[in-house]
């Protein structure tokens, strides 16, 4: 039980990192290449 519990917390924790990280390099993206967004749609 203890096993899965850590595991779960584990998979939380990657995926939190992942969403934060894909968030800031998003954001990144968004704010520096504004006008060639707009430009492609």
């Amino acid at each position: 039980m203890g096993g899965d519990e850590s595991l779960a917390l584990i998979i939380i924790i990657i995926v939190l990192s992942l969403g934060l990280i894909a968030g800031i390099v998003g954001v990144l993206i968004f704010s520096s290449d504004l006008p060639d967004w707009f430009k492609k749609l």
